[in-house]
């Protein structure tokens, strides 16, 4: 969906795949943001902490890559109502 043309070589991939997955997550569930940013931010020191210029390349790769899969989704169909059809089962008698 989103090339890795201006990828950074030096972006740690596992902290990019966390920080795009936490920007599509938010977008869905905006009420769960503060849950995960929290996870985020466990993964971005696990990592070797957010100013760690691999883990920031990564961090900020995810991010923008996150928000185009968002925005390229944006009109999928998703929010969509839905419309459940009522069944109503008859007997033959």
């Amino acid at each position: 969906m989103v090339p890795p043309t201006n990828a950074p070589a030096n972006g740690d991939r596992a902290v990019a795949a966390a920080a795009a997955a936490h920007a599509v997550l938010v977008a869905l569930t905006p009420n769960q943001q503060a849950r995960l940013d929290s996870m985020l931010e466990a993964e971005l020191e696990a990592a070797g902490g957010a100013a760690h210029p691999r883990v920031a390349a990564g961090r900020d790769w995810g991010q923008f890559v996150g928000e185009q899969v968002v925005s390229l989704r944006s009109d999928d169909g998703r929010q969509a109502g839905e419309t459940i059809l009522a069944c109503v089962e008859r007997q033959n008698r």
